[in-house]
């Protein structure tokens, strides 16, 4: 909820009751009590991932904007300027990095 509040830019003006969220399927929907927020489901894209042990990000954009790509950068060895990116596991999951700590 905090992700998209902030997206609509704003903040707690949105009563926190007036939508709920479906996170049972890959894919996230959005419902909203049409009589308190006007806005459609349909209008967004949202994503939750596990970024590593401790930490989660929620994302909510326009859906039509540029597409989100997650990725994690880390220095190689011995070249601290080098870096390799590695995708962020989806959200109920650990990235193989992740789970080596």
């Amino acid at each position: 909820k905090e992700a998209y509040i902030k997206a609509r830019g704003m903040g707690l003006a949105l009563p926190l009751d007036a939508f709920t969220f479906d996170c049972s399927g890959p894919d996230i929907g959005v419902r909203f009590d049409r009589a308190r927020i006007e806005d459609v489901g349909e209008r967004w894209h949202l994503e939750r991932r596990i970024l590593g042990r401790d930490h989660r990000l929620a994302l909510a954009c326009p859906a039509d904007a540029e597409p989100v790509t997650f990725a994690e950068y880390v220095p190689e060895a011995g070249d601290p300027n080098s870096v390799e990116p590695k995708r962020a596991a989806p959200f109920g999951q650990t990235s193989e990095r992740t789970a080596r700590r």
